[in-house]
Parts: structure tokens; C-alpha cells; sequence
């Protein structure tokens, strides 16, 4: 399972759409075995697009820290996938 965090210099990003970056870990038995970054599109990223490129990268789960400040992204929304508080 891969899921992307927002990330700005090292740290979880608050604001899923203002990031630096995505980092994307990939989890099998409970276990980080791959780290990845994927760069935020300019703007907010809530607007981008940029979800369905997560998904097309085989996320399957994004990490909010804060409110989002909007719904969740297609194709996070549940009952298909998961976003993390």
C-alpha cells in the first residue's frame, strides 16, 4: 500500500494543497520499505488536479493533518479509499 504525506522541508505539511512535495511511502507487513517524492503542482494543490496523478502513482491512502479546507479528492473519498486525520 502507498500513501502519500504532504510534505514541506522534512516536515508533515498542515495544508495538503500549499506542500513543497508529496512523500509517497510504500507499506507491505507493517513495514516502510520505499520512500518516494512527487512534486506539488503550483497553486493549491486541492484544485490541481493532483490527486488522481496520486492515485494513478498507486496511492491508495492520503494523510491530512488539518482540515482540508474543502472535500476530500476524488478518488480518496470513502468508501473506495482513505484520507488519514
Amino acid at each position: 500500500m502507498k500513501i502519500a504525506v504532504p510534505t514541506r522541508e522534512n516536515q508533515i505539511d498542515s495544508h495538503f494543497g500549499h506542500c513543497d512535495h508529496y512523500t509517497i511511502y510504500t507499506i507491505e507487513n507493517r513495514q516502510i520499505v520505499a520512500e518516494e517524492t512527487m512534486a506539488s503542482p503550483e497553486g493549491c494543490g486541492c484544485k490541481s488536479g493532483i490527486a488522481p496523478v496520486l492515485a494513478q502513482a498507486g496511492v491508495m491512502v492520503i494523510y491530512l493533518d488539518e482540515a482540508l479546507g474543502g472535500p476530500v479528492p476524488e478518488p480518496f473519498r470513502p468508501p473506495c479509499s482513505a484520507a488519514l486525520h
